[in-house]
């Protein structure tokens, strides 16, 4: 235990061991303690520096021999405590030196990630404190983690915590099997919303879970962002909202807005999807064609599924090729009720898009305050994870725009098990002039159809035939790791410079190798 205490202060095994040595045999010669300790003379010595730096150890030198001596342990508690007046002047220094409030943005999957992140909020929340909940639903529910939300509820009850929760519907077998009471810290959403999506947030944490059979949970601490969404929970617990339906309503209010908005002034939304009914995507057509002839801008995140489609089908088709007045990002996956939320001039509409559109009306501040924060948190965003094939093919698409693409490790998964998809890439890049695809692989992918095009090479640089199941994959600006599943590919994309640039560097360093 006294070992394990040692190193857990900062000691290296050896520092450890020679330390130690020293309590048991008083002052001593470097020759004793490598005799008694059985290490190397080098190691010996090498601990011994280190000791007397942190002065920990006391050297004298008699008759031009060392001799070695423990100093008082008091001295190791004053050793750390010097450490500390270090660590605070340079924490002072630092807070300076920043400009902004740090982000922490994590994404968690699974039961697992779900329950790590709430279990977080019975260690931290305090007594008098509030946790809230918001968008309890059926859609929502497992078998998994009813139970577990039920403990955990009562859990930050009874630490003298508040709970509120705002629940799709008015079931109070709902709140029942939350562990809650409704009516007192259970409430319904005064539109009975049922979604895949719910929140929780306390402090300065806010979650965002999605469900599914293999749940995503965003987890951002940003204060700023909880208390927005706490003003708009707070209206939600007080009021009811104005709601309308239908075809007509939905018209206007886009047609409304971009009446109200001004050439150069943007509005955001959030969640973009298609839908399968067709009337969405033609009314979409000609309101996109109208907005970007007046030159309102538009920045979009969109379902992962959406996103190419909703491009080209709006953006570019609509009369703006270039993006230079539309902007989209990638979100998540379509939940299977598609919800849009759109926010401009400190007004949010919520769409949940059906075989009859149902648009609600929040016109306070606060409300589009809470959501846009949210928004601006997800967009700036450099690192997200994503799933699918068709995300591979648009980064392909996109990186031969730009005159080429480079892997390490490119197996031809994709080509081997998306043969359609990659037949559009190949007639897409055969278009291209000076194209250049570039793999660095095992000898064993020697002669794959990947290899037999043109304008491809190929380097057979890496020393064995691999399972390793990541490919990374290089553009111009961005980076993406892929790990291929059993079912479809799972892409961690990062937009981050140094990352790109370390990874591009690394590249470089195999392509150039000897």
């Amino acid at each position: 235990m006294l070992e394990q205490n040692l190193q857990k202060l900062g000691f290296s095994k050896n520092e450890t061991t020679v330390y130690l040595a020293l309590f048991e045999l008083g002052k001593s010669r470097a020759g004793k303690i490598i005799e008694h300790t059985g290490l190397h003379r080098n190691l010996v010595y090498t601990a011994l520096e280190e000791l007397v730096k942190k002065d920990l150890v006391s050297k004298v030198e008699r008759r031009k021999v060392a001799v070695f001596e423990a100093n008082s342990p008091e001295y190791l508690k004053e050793s750390i405590e010097r450490k500390l007046d270090v660590a605070a002047g340079v924490i002072e220094e630092l807070k300076k030196k920043q400009t902004t409030t740090p982000r922490d943005i994590n994404v968690y999957e699974g039961n697992e990630g779900t329950i790590l992140t709430r279990q977080r909020a019975v260690e931290n929340i305090q007594p008098g404190d509030t946790y809230y909940v918001l968008g309890i639903s059926e859609q929502n529910s497992s078998p998994v983690l009813d139970p577990y939300f039920a403990k955990l509820n009562k859990k930050i009850m009874s630490r003298g915590a508040h709970l509120k929760a705002l629940i799709g519907s008015s079931s109070s077998e709902m709140a029942e099997r939350r562990g809650l009471t409704y009516g007192e810290n259970a409430k319904s959403l005064p539109f009975g919303a049922e979604t895949p999506m719910w929140f929780s947030f306390y402090h300065d944490i806010l979650n965002i879970s999605v469900a599914d059979t293999d749940p995503v949970t965003f987890s951002i601490r940003s204060k700023q962002a909880v208390e927005g969404f706490k003003k708009y929970f707070e209206y939600f617990w007080k009021q009811p909202v104005r709601m309308e339906n239908g075809m007509p309503a939905l018209k206007k209010v886009f047609y409304d807005m971009l009446t109200e908005l001004k050439p150069g002034e943007e509005y955001y939304v959030f969640g973009t999807a298609l839908g399968t009914d067709p009337k969405y995507g033609d009314f979409f057509d000609q309101y996109h064609r109208d907005r970007i002839k007046k030159g309102v801008i538009v920045k979009m995140l969109s379902y992962q599924e959406n996103l190419r489609e909703i491009k080209e089908r709006f953006f570019v088709k609509g009369g703006d090729p270039e993006g230079k007045i539309s902007f989209i990002k990638p979100f998540i996956s379509a939940p299977p009720i598609p919800m849009q939320i759109t926010m401009y001039r400190g007004k949010t509409r919520l769409l949940f898009s059906g075989v009859e559109p149902v648009i609600f009306y929040f016109e306070q501040p606060e409300v589009y305050q809470g959501f846009k924060k949210y928004f601006e948190e997800i967009w700036e965003q450099d690192t997200y994870i994503a799933r699918g094939p068709e995300v591979l093919r648009d980064l392909w698409l996109e990186a031969d725009k730009q005159g080429g693409i480079s892997w390490i490790g490119a197996r031809g998964y994709f080509v081997d098990r998306y043969p359609k998809m990659f037949a559009e890439i190949v007639e897409h890049a055969k278009k291209i002039k000076g194209l250049k695809w570039k793999n660095i692989i095992d000898l064993s992918f020697k002669g794959h159809a990947l290899t037999k095009l043109p304008w491809m090479e190929t380097k057979y640089l890496l020393s064995a035939p691999t399972k390793n199941p990541n490919v990374i994959w290089l553009l111009k600006d961005k980076i993406a790791i892929t790990n291929w599943a059993e079912n479809e590919p799972v892409i961690f994309v990062s937009q981050n410079k140094y990352i790109v640039q370390s990874y591009n560097d690394y590249f470089n360093e195999l392509w150039n190798s000897k």
